[in-house]
């Protein structure tokens, strides 16, 4: 090996593989330790490849990484953890891309965000194992990532005025401005929030992701969540998830009880 390269470990999970020339792939992973990298696996998606069944979307992949002088270069992959799931079902399939996507798009290469990798993990796991996992998972997740990406929205008191926020006082959603805001401060586009999605979403935000999915969410919440979610990730990431459109074209059917 070159004196150039020098070697490290890392568990990370694979989210975008990329086919490049004859047998190579280009991996997006976002690992425990250097974060969200690009990781080039030669030969890895030759016949004979030993590392070719370990990079599949989705898995946690135990990996030796040698850098050069431009990107990380994969030597050995071995899978620690998979859910047969994310690949056979449809629903869990675009749920999982979604979670990949907003990954991707609000962590730069080469950063770090601390508790996204563990977080990331109990995502993928809940869509996998819970019924209603590819439902709310996503609806969830959005916050999550935005939270520890530094767009925590501002629950308790109104953003622009400071007053304290109570149950049963009008109150709406600024995505712009990163928070509830009371009557007084409401502008013309700013979505209504109800006391029960409200109270659901500082809910979210105080637990951990487990402790969250412990029960179902209330269903008739679904479209006012779904709707102030899509709100503010449209605002940070400045442009609409491709995943969207797939979740379009998926339907709400499977929501439904």
């Amino acid at each position: 090996m070159s004196p150039r390269l020098r070697t490290r470990t890392d568990v990370g999970w694979l989210l975008r593989r990329q086919p490049f020339g004859e047998a190579d792939l280009w991996l997006d992973v976002y690992t425990k330790g250097l974060g969200r990298i690009r990781v080039l696996a030669k030969g890895a998606r030759k016949v004979t490849s030993r590392k070719g069944g370990h990079l599949q979307l989705f898995q946690r992949v135990h990996m030796t990484l040698a850098r050069g002088q431009s990107w990380w270069i994969l030597t050995q992959a071995q899978t620690q953890t998979w859910f047969p799931q994310l690949r056979t079902d449809m629903h869990a399939y675009a749920a999982a891309s979604y979670v990949a996507e907003l990954v991707l798009r609000l962590v730069p290469e080469g950063e770090r965000l601390p508790g996204l990798e563990p977080l990331l993990g109990q995502a993928l796991e809940a869509i996998a194992r819970l019924p209603y996992g590819p439902q709310w998972v996503p609806r969830i997740f959005e916050w999550k990532i935005l939270s520890l990406a530094g767009y925590r929205p501002e629950w308790d008191r109104c953003h622009r005025c400071g007053t304290p926020l109570r149950l049963g006082e009008p109150k709406a959603f600024d995505p712009r401005g990163g928070g509830v805001v009371c009557d007084g401060c409401r502008g013309p586009q700013m979505p209504w929030i109800s006391d029960r999605t409200w109270t659901l979403l500082r809910h979210w935000a105080t637990k951990p992701l487990p402790a969250v999915l412990e029960k179902e969410p209330p269903q008739d919440l679904y479209p006012e969540l779904t709707a102030l979610g899509q709100a503010y990730v449209r605002t940070w990431m400045e442009r609409v998830p491709k995943t969207w459109r797939v979740e379009r074209q998926l339907g709400e059917g499977h929501h439904e009880r």
